[in-house]
């Protein structure tokens, strides 16, 4: 598994919460209450307190999935 880019490429790159909730710009309980509508996140394991890591490449395309022309613009979403 390529967490650093030289396998799988830089989209590929796993990221912890705290760099996903810098990256975002939120603080870290604001990224856990995302659950749902948050980015998509990876479970290393089974259990509840197993880590969660985030993939670079679905943060960015989370993040360009939230771009608006206004802040009354449902998104793409709201047009399926």
């Amino acid at each position: 598994m390529a967490t650093n880019g030289q396998d799988g490429g830089e989209g590929d790159r796993l990221l912890t919460p705290d760099q996903t909730a810098e990256t975002l710009g939120v603080s870290k309980p604001t990224l856990a209450r995302c659950t749902g509508y948050g980015p998509p996140f990876i479970k290393l394991g089974d259990r509840p307190q197993s880590p969660v890591r985030y993939r670079l490449s679905d943060l960015t395309r989370f993040i360009e999935n939230a771009v608006r022309s206004s802040t009354c613009d449902p998104g793409p979403e709201a047009t399926r």
